[in-house]
């Protein structure tokens, strides 16, 4: 017969087990079915080498990373979280009035029961809001952060907590920002196409809300340039990276998106890049730099744009988005010839130098 620490210590090692195989199905399934896809057909003679260059496209993945970086601060985490106990004291049964804030997430998944009850995702929903104190926050995001994705932003409280991360991402305090960017990447890393969707658009709206009354003395303008040492630019920056790392990883699984899924994903991000084309009903200073300065100052040469166009199925879309948008057309010309007579300026400069010195 077991003793009651080993009976805890067989649970431990079996949930684990069983919360690693679902990661793993959440993160690898997805890419593991494109790749069989584009192999088309497999026979008898190439099945080998077939399932060889699969396993090498996955395990140098990025999302085949993100898995081992997640296992590992899991397993860690539980372990020392068992270490813990048994140095401590003996590892008893969770007292009934405990909360999930005050419980760490692995040690609530990694009791008797795999499930994560349906009342763990109210409480992130109740727990995450801005109307609560730092402290409940940041635990109520360290625990959503070992949530699978997908069950995630399918159960009915996903609404709310996608809201609730919204103005997470606006927060001051470094280490809610933190918490809550990290989610996204979660998300954005999911092998689930609905994931990246939400943690995409999510993120978006996320910056929209830097540029409502909220924040606007504190934003990025062209007077002052971009200071890291302001949270507020420091925090809009690491969202600006993460934004544009996913756009351009983005391109290579839209046919797997689906078109109305990419229409949606390039539609957001053209009207976030627009918005200072409407930046009067918002009631801003003019000097402010708006998504589209940032953008360009963090990508000069535009290599999001060159990776969307590059295949037909982007370049359809992105142009028929962007014919919708008529203003932002007309600024983007304003700046083309801007560009070239700023260019044609120069080079006249250049060649009249040029004159002069062959005529001394």
């Amino acid at each position: 017969m077991m003793n009651s620490t080993e009976r805890k210590q067989s649970s431990i090692q079996s949930n684990m087990m069983h919360l690693v195989q679902e990661s793993i199905k959440d993160r690898l399934d997805g890419l593991i079915s494109v790749e069989v896809e584009r192999t088309r057909d497999i026979t008898p003679q190439t099945w080998k080498i077939t399932a060889h260059n699969i396993t090498k496209t996955i395990k140098e993945s990025s999302a085949m990373n993100s898995l081992l970086y997640d296992t590992q601060s899991l397993v860690t985490s539980s372990v020392e979280h068992l270490i813990s106990n048994i140095e401590n004291e003996p590892i008893s049964e969770l007292s009934k009035n405990k909360t999930l804030v005050h419980i760490p997430l692995n040690e609530v998944l990694l009791q008797g029961n795999c499930d994560v009850n349906p009342m763990h995702y109210e409480h992130i929903a109740e727990n995450t809001s801005q109307h609560k104190c730092l402290k409940i926050r940041k635990q109520a995001l360290n625990a959503f952060i070992q949530f699978v994705p997908t069950e995630v932003v399918t159960n009915q409280y996903w609404p709310q907590i996608r809201r609730n991360l919204m103005e997470n991402l606006c927060e001051e305090n470094n280490e809610i920002f933190s918490l809550t960017l990290k989610i996204h990447a979660k998300l954005l890393q999911s092998a689930s196409l609905l994931c990246i969707r939400e943690g995409f658009i999510n993120l978006i709206e996320g910056i929209h809300l830097y540029y409502s009354n909220l924040y606007h003395t504190s934003l990025p303008n062209f007077k002052q340039g971009i200071d890291l040492t302001n949270v507020i630019h420091d925090h809009l920056i690491k969202m600006y990276y993460l934004l544009l790392e996913n756009a351009k990883e983005m391109p290579k699984n839209w046919l797997r998106y689906g078109e109305r899924r990419v229409e949606e994903i390039v539609g957001v991000f053209i009207d976030l890049l627009a918005m200072h084309t409407y930046c009067s009903k918002l009631n801003l200073n003019k000097d402010i730099m708006y998504p589209y300065h940032i953008l360009s100052i963090l990508d000069p040469k535009a290599n999001w744009c060159k990776l969307w166009v590059h295949g037909a199925f982007g370049h359809r879309i992105l142009l028929n988005i962007l014919s919708q948008n008529k203003t932002l057309i007309g600024y983007l010309i304003e700046e083309i010839i801007l560009y070239m007579n700023l260019q044609e300026n120069e080079n006249i400069e250049i060649f009249n130098k040029t004159k002069y010195q062959l005529t001394l």
